[in-house]
């Protein structure tokens, strides 16, 4: 028996595979900040992506937006957290 694709379930997949993709950017120092814009699974991600960041050192800022084409989530190093190499890495 096949198995239908479920689009919803494949669009939480990458957008999970973008948001992790992220936070390992920061936590890393490849990139000082990052702005994945126009999550439709924003809301759903913000408790995952906020638990990996924090182990991370990095800081999840979710902005909500006013016309519900979805959350945008900024990504920025945690200035409180270790710098990357010293601890709290991505893993």
């Amino acid at each position: 028996m096949r198995t239908v694709p479920d689009p919803a379930a494949d669009q939480l997949a990458r957008e999970m595979r973008l948001v992790e993709s992220a936070i390992a950017m920061v936590a890393t120092g490849r990139a000082p900040r990052v702005h994945l814009g126009g999550l439709a699974f924003g809301d759903a991600l913000v408790a995952h992506a906020r638990g990996i960041a924090t182990r991370c050192g990095v800081r999840v800022v979710p902005a909500w937006r006013t016309d519900e084409a979805g959350l945008d989530l900024e990504f920025e190093r945690d200035v409180d957290a270790p710098p990357p190499g010293q601890g709290g890495g991505h893993g």
